[in-house]
């Protein structure tokens, strides 16, 4: 950084410079505790599925049904997060979500699927 008067700001190199300083305490973050990542590829990969499917909603017959949509992208992603097949997941709940009481409905989410298919 101590060159960036040397280096044309509109550069790969300059723009590299200028947002490393603009960033330079959270990048700081990152050598002070060794849980954090160097990048943020996996989260990047999971918001492919919403992207897509935000530009596939234009195409729902109406706001309810494009609403019922971002809903099962967001189940689907979940199950990635948590390793599960996404389609076994949707199989079980749907199956059981008639019978399951309102109180009890959290333990349907994804998380709480995940743990309890691993008792069994």
């Amino acid at each position: 950084m101590a060159n960036q008067n040397h280096v044309l700001s509109k550069s790969a190199l300059g723009k590299a410079i200028i947002y490393a300083r603009h960033e330079y305490e959270a990048l700081g973050n990152y050598f002070k505790d060794g849980r954090y990542a160097i990048d943020n590829n996996e989260l990047e990969q999971l918001m492919r599925g919403p992207v897509v499917g935000r530009k596939n909603y234009m195409f729902c017959a109406s706001e309810n049904e494009a609403e019922c949509a971002a809903i099962i992208y967001s189940f689907v992603e979940s199950c990635k997060l948590q390793g599960i097949d996404a389609f076994v997941y949707l199989d079980d709940i749907l199956k059981r979500l008639p019978d399951t009481k309102k109180s009890k409905l959290r333990e349907l989410l994804p998380d709480k699927w995940a743990a309890q298919t691993k008792k069994i």
